[in-house]
């Protein structure tokens, strides 16, 4: 394969990632629910466990996020178990004025509930109603609409070895995605190292840094939701540090190694030239 069609291809590939990227940044949130309404990408409720590997006699954490509009306000949340009331909260509601500037970035709030799990219970049917307000933009106007969902929402609850297992289970996933990603990086290198001993003057070095620039964005995002936040549910953290340190890792592990072995395979292929120069 020449150069240039490898860049192609992989150009091809790189803005199907991008494009995917955008895509996840709006709804991607939304994908990795654990509970969600039916409507994705308009106004609705997701509902996120923070301690998915909660045992009897816990405190389990829910951040529930109302989202849609340009902007969108929780103004209550209540989430009941048998038809009891085990938890409430109250957010900022329509707390936006009657001014708004359009980021085109859609509106949010999320809550945090935390509630305790009973002892001798093998899991939580929840049901979490959400009455919030989304700011709808038409034109230069907007108006603001209000909403009530209510998100089913089935918990398991662990003993010690079960949770043992699936937090095993969790990090088994998030290194084979990383093992995949890793091989995907190297075997792109692999082909370039290829094309370039083919074609050592070849030109298009602009077309080949702009796919892999938009390859290594899907590849981010992708990390992001694979890797970082598995990882971060794993350890049951919220940190923006430490998913950003895990998505950096991500990216340039392969990277760093890829062009490691690139040099090194560089150098052996030069090594019988230069020995034959010397006798």
């Amino acid at each position: 394969m020449s150069r240039r069609a490898l860049s192609i291809i992989v150009g091809i590939f790189g803005v199907a990632a991008a494009i995917a990227s955008l895509g996840l940044l709006l709804i991607g949130g939304s994908l990795m629910a654990d509970a969600r309404s039916e409507n994705l990408a308009g106004p609705g409720v997701d509902v996120f466990v923070r301690t998915p590997y909660v045992r009897a006699g816990d405190e389990l954490v829910l951040d529930i996020e109302a989202r849609g509009g340009s902007r969108a306000g929780i103004e209550s949340v209540d989430v009941t178990s048998g038809g009891v009331v085990v938890a409430h909260d109250t957010g900022h509601g329509a707390n936006w004025g009657s001014t708004i500037t359009d980021s085109h970035d859609r509106g949010s709030e999320t809550s945090t509930v935390r509630l305790a799990v009973p002892d001798g219970v093998a899991r939580m049917a929840l049901e979490i109603s959400v009455v919030y307000v989304v700011a709808s933009s038409s034109a230069s106007t907007f108006t603001n609409d209000s909403h009530i969902d209510t998100v089913k929402l089935d918990v398991r609850i662990y003993d010690g070895t079960g949770r043992m297992l699936a937090r095993g289970a969790s990090l088994a996933i998030a290194i084979a995605s990383f093992l995949l990603w890793f091989g995907v990086v190297w075997f792109v290198a692999k082909l370039y190292r290829r094309a370039g001993e083919r074609e050592p003057h070849a030109k298009g070095g602009e077309m080949e840094g702009i796919a892999l620039a938009m390859g290594l964005l899907g590849g981010g995002v992708a990390g992001y939701w694979l890797f970082a936040w598995r990882i971060s549910n794993l350890v049951e953290s919220r940190s923006t540090l430490l998913a950003a340190a895990l998505v950096i890792g991500w990216l340039v592990a392969p990277l760093w190694w890829s062009r490691r072995w690139t040099k090194q395979q560089a150098a052996k292929s030069k090594l019988p030239r230069a020995e034959l120069r010397r006798g």
